[in-house]
């Protein structure tokens, strides 16, 4: 089958991710972004990947991009127009039997229009974000074009329906595991800690880990000096943030990596858990809903109160043998289930004849 992704650009790869799943399954697939990243953007996300120049450059990136804003929108609105007036004539070529958008944030309806009325294209959506956050007006017009909608949260379908009469289906991410594996040898120190955290910072994230900060405690991620003010024990355990090949060198090198998610995703597991689990590294995570229905008994530790995540902590540091066998038995289930493979091979063969053609 001849697949067209719209993809959705952002310091993450979740695009490529679905991309790279359908042509592990044997798909034809043409990948596009929808948007690009402006420059001040990507020198973002690499100042980020080193904490001392974070530390130097706070600020400044904003500040610029605030000083030169009304020159710089009206440039960047016009050049995503450019950019995504190349996908229709690219999809004439192509002659894909189907389109998937991740996300589609930014999108035209122009486009989603050619691809529905000219080249009579069926069209998903997967949604890894919110998109309850563009039901101010921004998505009205689209949500006529997709004929079948896919959410990593379950809360988000009830809300949704109130928007569009396509079907919504609950399809949570995965990892890839080129990038997420086990690695035989020994971890660099900076990589290894008994209790590790990768994430962006968060009020919630930093309220629960102030409680551990007499552990052997690493936190990597971005934004984590803005909570400095309020948690000043944090400073010392945070190492700045990773890239994706240094995040699996900590999810082997840890003993205990943590799971504490974003408040928008309260009743699903993030991508970092499917990438731990396939790291082989040991989760101790926040109690979601989610995980019984994807996983089964005793190959997750969760909690639920700083109390039980103390306890457990404990427990699983003193008990290794334990530990290493519950992140076996995940390993092996995420690397023969929750993969990204697996995702999309859901979205061509949902039984709602979503890849035949309309009409």
């Amino acid at each position: 089958m001849r697949i067209l992704v719209i993809g959705y650009y952002w310091s993450g790869k979740f695009s490529d991710y679905v991309a790279g799943g359908l042509k592990d399954i044997g798909h034809d697939v043409l990948f596009v972004y929808e948007n690009e990243l402006s420059f001040l953007q990507r020198l973002k996300i690499a100042i980020h990947t080193q904490a001392w120049l974070y530390r130097l450059t706070r600020g400044l990136v904003e500040l610029v991009k605030k000083r030169t804003k009304t020159v710089y929108e009206p440039y960047r609105t016009s050049f995503q127009k450019r950019r995504q007036s190349k996908i229709l004539p690219k999809a004439r070529r192509f002659h894909p039997d189907a389109v998937i958008v991740v996300q589609g944030s930014s999108l035209q309806v122009e486009v989603l229009e050619g691809l529905k009325r000219e080249l009579n294209l069926p069209i998903a959506v997967w949604f890894g974000d919110n998109p309850l956050h563009w039901t101010d007006g921004s998505y009205d017009k689209k949500w006529a074009y997709f004929d079948i909608i896919f959410v990593v949260e379950p809360t988000w379908p009830e809300r949704l329906r109130l928007f569009t009469s396509a079907p919504i289906f609950v399809l949570p991410l995965g990892t890839v595991t080129s990038l997420y594996f086990s690695i035989r040898g020994r971890i660099p120190e900076k990589y290894s800690a008994d209790v590790a955290f990768v994430a962006a910072a968060s009020e919630e994230r930093a309220e629960v880990l102030r409680h551990l900060v007499d552990y052997d405690l690493k936190i990597f991620g971005p934004r984590w000096d803005e909570y400095f003010d309020k948690y000043p024990k944090l400073r010392k355990h945070w190492h700045g943030a990773i890239t994706p090949k240094e995040v699996n060198l900590v999810y082997n090198g840890s003993k205990i990596i943590l799971g504490l998610y974003a408040r928008e995703t309260k009743n699903s597991v993030s991508q970092r858990f499917f990438d731990t689990g396939a790291s082989g590294g040991f989760l101790l995570t926040e109690q979601k809903p989610q995980i019984s229905q994807l996983f089964r008994d005793g190959i997750v530790a969760e909690f639920s109160s700083i109390s039980e995540l103390k306890e457990k902590i404990d427990y699983y540091l003193s008990h290794e043998s334990e530990r290493k066998r519950m992140a076996r038995l995940l390993q092996e289930e995420v690397v023969k289930n929750h993969t990204y493979k697996n995702r999309v091979g859901v979205i061509v063969r949902e039984p709602n004849q979503f890849m035949k053609k309309n009409g």
